[in-house]
């Protein structure tokens, strides 16, 4: 996929392909938690939506790529890994905030009873 934005240039191709062999997990993590946002905005709690995404961002996406760019500066495949850590991150957010607010085995859940 790299080699048709870079078709010369062996080093690219090699450094883009770890670094999206890597990055391409995100895509399966990251269609978990966009359906949790999805229904978290749905029941009027954006701010949730809002909340997970940041954590994801400041606490691991960035953090991790920047610590990985350090530590393995000559492989981006550990740089790749910080987005779906941010996505798993956003999946255990996103999971504690619906057992909490919309489970119906949760005390403190919010569901209306219909």
């Amino acid at each position: 996929m790299v080699r048709v934005f870079s078709p010369d240039d062996e080093a690219v191709v090699k450094y883009g392909a770890q670094y999206l062999s890597s990055y391409s997990i995100d895509c399966i993590l990251a269609g978990v938690h966009f359906c949790f946002s999805g229904f978290f905005s749905a029941y009027g709690k954006s701010l949730y939506t809002f909340a997970h995404n940041i954590a994801s961002v400041l606490l691991v996406r960035i953090p991790g790529a920047y610590a990985a760019s350090l530590l393995w500066p000559d492989n981006l495949f550990p740089m790749g890994c910080a987005a779906p850590l941010g996505s798993l991150l956003s999946i255990l957010i996103c999971s504690a905030l619906y057992y909490l607010r919309f489970s119906k085995r949760h005390p403190a859940a919010i569901v209306d009873e219909q």
